[in-house]
């Protein structure tokens, strides 16, 4: 029961991981905590709201790198004070 288990663990966490891309910075470089190029998601929320942070998430597409782009949180944020 363990064994099946771990396996159905480690299977989800590849999954997961196929699906998901890495966040990206306008140089198109990876963003991490080691580089000292990552953005805090409160600072984004307060700046832009929780909305327009949701529609930047969207346009994502599954399993491909997102670039963080403040022109798309300005759209989003456009779209949901209309």
């Amino acid at each position: 029961h363990r064994d099946l288990h771990l396996s159905l663990r480690r299977q989800r966490q590849m999954c997961i991981r196929d699906r998901s891309g890495w966040i990206l910075d306008p140089d198109r470089k990876k963003m991490s905590k080691s580089k000292g190029n990552v953005i805090t998601p409160i600072d984004t929320i307060e700046q832009y709201g929780s909305d327009a942070v949701r529609y930047w998430a969207s346009s994502a597409r599954l399993g491909t790198d997102t670039t963080y782009d403040e022109n798309v949180f300005v759209i989003g944020n456009k779209l949901v004070t209309k």
